[in-house]
């Protein structure tokens, strides 16, 4: 029903099913969460998607699913908690300390840099959270610290554009 396009469709026939026969309820929990999120109802959704975190707390895609509601209610804020909670729960999560950078930085806090820089130091390899982590520098006017973090985007891809034209900026203005 879902990849036919029919969301509540498929809402309905995940509801129908009998509980126990389910060899995942927390999976099962986090799809009804992402399809309930998916026609529009983010309250509902975070609903299902608390059930499925308290079922499974290691899952980040259950904090993913649950940081974006948030975020769509046009609550960051809620969304950064939501993120900081999976990184308790999940301390490895290269993802979550990303997301929480993100969310930190879009809303001006203070926590931004110490977590992209755990979010590289737990995966050095990703160009996209040296790119994010120059943004933020570059941002705070630290253009030499920017350019390095641009440059080690670069090394990891280096037709990466953004980071790229970023760089060029950043080299212009210091």
């Amino acid at each position: 029903a879902r990849q036919g396009g029919d969301i509540v469709g498929a809402r309905k026939t995940l509801m129908q099913a009998p509980k126990e026969p389910l060899r995942n309820w927390a999976q099962a929990q986090l799809f009804l969460g992402i399809l309930h999120s998916e026609g529009g109802d983010a309250r509902t959704a975070l609903k299902s998607l608390a059930r499925a975190k308290k079922l499974s707390p290691q899952d980040p895609s259950v904090y993913r699913e649950m940081a974006q509601c948030y975020y769509n209610l046009g609550e960051p804020a809620s969304a950064v908690h939501v993120w900081e909670d999976g990184v308790i729960n999940m301390p490895a999560s290269h993802e979550g300390f990303f997301n929480v950078g993100l969310l930190q930085r879009e809303l001006g806090g203070a926590a931004a840099e110490r977590c992209y820089k755990t979010a590289i130091r737990l995966l050095p390899n990703n160009a996209r959270y040296r790119y994010s982590y120059g943004n933020l520098l570059y941002d705070r006017e630290r253009l030499p610290a920017a350019e390095r973090a641009y440059a080690a985007a670069l090394r990891l891809i280096p037709t990466h554009e953004d980071a790229l034209n970023n760089l060029g900026n950043a080299l212009r203005q210091s």
